[in-house]
């Protein structure tokens, strides 16, 4: 079975074949049921490449169900973006407001917020790295492919309009990294503010 996950398969073509073989196993135990006796060892053997389908087929089921939250995350990622900004913005007005009343009224800093653009830019980032790392592998950096029909009760078609954007905001799949001077995989490497601008270093480096 773990051919079916290193070959680089896509969703429903791992889906067939397991269940394919399931099939081919439930033959084999219809064909030895009821036969009153010790298992042989190719029963047993069969019994073990069942429990292993079986399990690969759950993993398959669990990759699915990841990948369709990731694609609802991705589709509502401007609303969940413009949540927070506004939620950022309430959190500082209260805090002007306690400040003012603590302190009489008297003058305090203004608090600049971040951009729309520049929270989409981090949050499509961060989501790009975790959807990598533990959805699609890098073979699905540019975006997560449409969940197929099998399995799923309904799928929603993304606009053309945020196609476009996604594609557009997809990061760089290699970055080169200062500290080693190699190009490395853009989920590996972080950007570190300094003073002269913004550096990128392995991950693993604070």
């Amino acid at each position: 079975m773990d051919c079916v996950f290193e070959s680089g398969f896509d969703q429903a073509t791992a889906d067939l074949i397991i269940q394919l073989q399931l099939q081919d196993v439930g033959v084999y135990a219809e064909y030895v049921k009821g036969k009153a006796r010790e298992p042989t060892d190719e029963e047993l053997a069969f019994q073990l490449q069942n429990d292993d389908l079986e399990s690969g087929s759950q993993l398959l089921s669990d990759r699915r169900m990841a990948m369709s939250f990731a694609a609802a995350v991705q589709a509502d990622a401007q609303i969940l973006v413009d949540s927070q900004v506004e939620e950022d913005i309430n959190a500082n007005d209260r805090d002007i407001a306690r400040h003012w009343t603590e302190n009489g009224g008297s003058p305090i800093a203004e608090t600049s917020f971040p951009s729309n653009s520049e929270s989409t830019a981090l949050d499509d980032e961060t989501l790009t790295k975790l959807q990598i790392l533990y959805v699609s592998g890098m073979e699905g950096y540019q975006g997560i492919e449409s969940v197929d029909e099998a399995g799923t009760e309904t799928e929603q078609a993304e606009s053309s309009a945020w196609a476009a954007r996604r594609i557009r905001q997809a990061p760089s799949q290699m970055h080169r990294c200062i500290a080693c001077a190699e190009d490395t995989e853009f989920v590996n490497v972080i950007q570190r503010g300094r003073m002269d601008g913004n550096a990128v270093f392995p991950a693993g480096e604070w």
